[in-house]
């Protein structure tokens, strides 16, 4: 296996590249695009560095709304202590090993426990401030999730999205099964390359990281990207 791939680029870059080689027009939703990278991403069982962060979070009536760009808690603090996990609650997907050894290992009294139910976190006081120290899912300035800056994944989920509009056009007679296989068998050589040159973590974290991924795709203006892409296209 590979070492980790530390340097990304905004799937916008990704985006624009699909639309220019696939001479694609505004009638291809962009959302529809963005959860297809991300979908590429978890057959090729990839993953991201994910960076430390810390946010102040302010409670109110019982909960404050999580970082959308939140992948795993690290600890969460009130008043300088941490606090802990209410295990009572039901089991979490949204901590790291650190946190999970606190959560068993601990006890606390029920003021100073909490809860997770995304997008909340969830106190047993009524109003306060919390400290969130979490990892977080690379996203650019736009807030779009980011993507390894590599040239097999970035052709990967070119043919994935390829493969995705073709099945359409499978599915309406459009083109045969041969041909809509032969789009699908060069996206898999293709993955394989990208899979040799980043690292990539246990599949049962790639599944998670999809579901958080679909979490950044925001309200996008469509038109807004559709210039973006057209001036793109003008410099290539």
């Amino acid at each position: 296996m590979s070492s980790i791939a530390t340097k990304y680029i905004s799937c916008k870059e990704v985006l624009a590249k699909i639309y220019s080689d696939l001479n694609l027009g505004s009638e291809y939703r962009l959302t529809d695009m963005i959860e297809w990278i991300g979908e590429a991403m978890e057959h090729m069982d990839a993953t991201v560095v994910h960076q430390d962060k810390v946010v102040d979070l302010t409670i109110k009536e019982f909960r404050a709304k999580l970082p959308c760009d939140l992948y795993l808690v690290d600890a969460v603090q009130h008043n300088q202590f941490a606090m802990i996990y209410d295990m009572t609650k039901g089991a979490t997907s949204y901590h790291t090993t650190n946190a999970e050894t606190t959560i068993k290992n601990l006890y606390s009294k029920p003021e100073n426990t909490y809860t997770i139910q995304f997008p909340f976190l969830n106190t047993y006081f009524r109003d306060g401030d919390v400290r969130l120290y979490y990892k977080a899912f690379p996203v650019d300035e736009e807030g779009l999730p980011m993507i390894p800056d590599n040239i097999y994944f970035k052709e990967a989920c070119l043919y994935y999205v390829m493969f995705k509009l073709k099945t359409a056009d499978y599915n309406t007679g459009k083109i045969n099964f041969n041909e809509w296989q032969a789009i699908k068998q060069v996206f898999n050589k293709t993955a394989d390359k990208a899979m040799t040159a980043v690292s990539f973590p246990h599949p049962d974290k790639v599944k998670s990281m999809m579901n958080r991924w679909m979490r950044l795709v925001p309200i996008v203006n469509e038109h807004e990207y559709m210039n973006y892409f057209s001036n793109f296209q003008q410099k290539i």
